[in-house]
């Protein structure tokens, strides 16, 4: 009787885009029947230590769940059934660490996987073939500044000038929407930058605000995390004004705010949707990649060559393979 071994090999988790973390992904999977799977996260190998971390924390409280005083005899019952099942979808499933590096030839984006890597290795591997290279961010700027002079396209550059600033893109949002007025009265400031940090002050930072939000990062909350909030925030008040969310969701993103934005302009807008664009991935790679199209950006200049980029798969013990064959 034949054997089958059913496997998932290209996956990202919260070690870099994706939205799972690495553990939630691992038990889905077995829960799912496969056999063996690989986290291939995009320039990364964070998944592998944020597994590690989250199994090591899943132990601790499976060992200790019998001394745990806030649990009564039925609910440590329940909890080391919960744990023994757990344990025993990940005993079932097997991981071979891997990873996506972006690279890039003649002008066009190239990704590469790599399989069977050491990840601890890798990561520095990683870190070695960008070293002296410009950030993607810096050349995605330059880019979308030139391709909004270039067109005459009427995009508002504040948002993607401060995609990182949470801040400063609620406060600008509100203030595009004529109907938000009644917010943004009396709000002392000279500048729009002092203006929303005085905004933050009186709103987004106070606990007794209706648009208060938790900004906090540490180790165990993320900017994810935040912007999470503020999208809930923004929900529970969406009858109180006017607002894009998008803005919010492609916040820290270049090519999201800037994709966002093309489409409130009608030259742009049109453009694309001719073209069936509607989506950011889409325009990613049917786009911003794309040498032919107008919004082409050239980010070879922030990747390391394909050739770098096998090596260092090569010297972290693993096997190189092209990513999208097309």
């Amino acid at each position: 009787m034949e054997s089958f071994i059913s496997a998932d090999m290209h996956n990202h988790t919260t070690g870099s885009d994706g939205k799972q973390s690495p553990l939630l992904f691992l038990l889905r999977a077995s829960n799912r029947g496969k056999d063996i799977v690989s986290m291939s996260d995009h320039d990364s190998v964070k998944g592998y230590t944020q597994l590690e971390e989250q199994v090591k924390k899943f132990l601790e409280y499976y060992h200790n769940i019998e001394s745990d005083p806030t649990l009564s005899i039925e609910q440590k019952a329940k909890a080391k059934l919960g744990g023994k099942r757990l344990l025993e979808l990940l005993a079932h499933i097997k991981l071979l660490p891997a990873a996506e590096l972006i690279t890039a030839y003649e002008g066009s984006t190239i990704e590469i996987l790599g399989y069977g890597v050491d990840p601890k290795i890798l990561d520095q591997e990683i870190k070695r073939i960008h070293e002296g290279l410009p950030t993607g961010g810096s050349l995605l700027v330059q880019g979308v500044n030139r391709i909004i002079e270039e067109n005459g396209l009427n995009v508002d550059r504040y948002i993607i000038e401060n995609r990182a600033n949470f801040k400063r893109l609620f406060f600008h949002e509100l203030g595009r929407h004529a109907e938000n007025a009644k917010w943004l009265d009396n709000i002392p400031g000279n500048t729009e930058e002092e203006k929303a940090e005085n905004f933050s002050r009186m709103y987004l930072e106070n606990p007794n605000s209706p648009l208060f939000v938790n900004m906090e990062t540490n180790d165990d909350r993320k900017v994810k995390d935040v912007r999470a909030d503020f999208l809930k925030m923004i929900e529970r008040n969406k009858d109180k004004f006017s607002f894009d969310t998008k803005v919010i969701e492609m916040s820290h993103q270049v090519s999201g705010e800037f994709f966002n934005e093309l489409l409130k302009d009608p030259k742009a807008r049109n453009l694309l949707l001719d073209k069936n664009i509607t989506t950011l991935k889409q325009f990613l790679y049917g786009e911003m990649y794309n040498k032919k199209s107008p919004f082409f950006i050239d980010m070879s200049p922030a990747k390391p060559s394909p050739q770098a980029t096998i090596e260092a798969i090569h010297n972290a013990g693993g096997k190189a393979f092209l990513a999208h064959p097309r």
